[in-house]
């Protein structure tokens, strides 16, 4: 359900930036076992993606991921978007977004069943 619900995300935003959407090869879902020996992502819940391009316009400075990460974020207060930077927890060459954990309980069922 969580891939599915980012897969609307990103259909959603495609649609705003009238672009294709370029998402990085490792840069979708990844497996809890990818990082070994360091910190969880939040891409092993499968709710981030890295864009690397949109259209003819590969993220690789400020100006444009600035751009785009305004556009990702004025589509939904639940959308984080990682600060342009060389830092830690920021990003200097893709636009990382991630709709933060998602939990489903389907219809008919409760979390005491």
């Amino acid at each position: 359900c969580a891939i599915a619900l980012l897969a609307t995300w990103l259909e959603d935003f495609r649609r705003e930036v009238d672009a294709p959407i370029f998402i990085s090869a490792n840069g979708g879902y990844r497996s809890p076992a990818h990082q070994i020996g360091g910190a969880k992502s939040i891409h092993a819940w499968g709710t981030a993606a890295n864009i690397y391009r949109i259209g003819d316009t590969f993220l690789s400075d400020a100006k444009s991921i600035e751009k785009y990460g305004a556009v990702a974020a004025s589509l939904s207060p639940a959308v984080f978007v990682r600060p342009f930077g060389p830092k830690r927890g920021e990003t200097n060459d893709h636009l990382h977004i991630d709709l933060g954990f998602a939990i489903l309980t389907p219809r008919g069922f409760s979390e005491s069943r």
